[in-house]
């Protein structure tokens, strides 16, 4: 067990650190994943709006698909900054069940945002990107929780 001086931050883990480290690449990833939806809904329109600017409009469905991914992110990196506190360290099994639910978002938004497409377009990259972090998210989040279920109950 390592323990840090500042905030209480334990890593109780190596399941605890991977999954700190996974649920930052993995927020980082949702939140470029949230631009790109947002950033790709805006389309120029042919007509000029006043002083030869071309308007720029929004088509409605990757607004919400871009918020909602950027949303993820915020709570992957909050829920996994979260993992690695005594708090995370005494429910690991909850921040165990967390990471599997999120890494199984993830993955269910790569294969919306097209990941196993044969485009090679950041879309693509991005969507195989979250499959893959995804993927191992939810992976440790199984690791997280069988450790925690053979952890002893009290750590201290």
């Amino acid at each position: 067990m390592l323990r840090g001086g500042y905030g209480g931050v334990v890593i109780h883990s190596v399941s605890a650190l991977f999954g700190l480290i996974l649920g930052l690449v993995g927020a980082s990833l949702d939140f470029y994943s949230g631009y790109q939806l947002i950033a790709g809904s805006a389309q120029s329109s042919a007509l000029p709006s006043g002083v030869g600017m071309p308007a720029v409009q929004y088509v409605n469905s990757g607004l919400p698909w871009g918020a909602g991914v950027a949303a993820l992110g915020v709570l992957v990196a909050s829920t996994s900054v979260a993992s690695v506190s005594v708090f995370g360290a005494a429910h690991m099994r909850a921040f165990g069940a967390l990471m599997v639910v999120y890494g199984l978002l993830m993955v269910l938004v790569g294969f919306a945002m097209g990941g196993l497409a044969s485009a090679m377009g950041p879309e693509s990259l991005s969507g195989f990107g979250m499959l893959l972090v995804g993927g191992l998210m939810a992976i440790n989040g199984f690791m997280m929780l069988r450790e925690a279920t053979y952890a002893p109950a009290a750590m201290y």
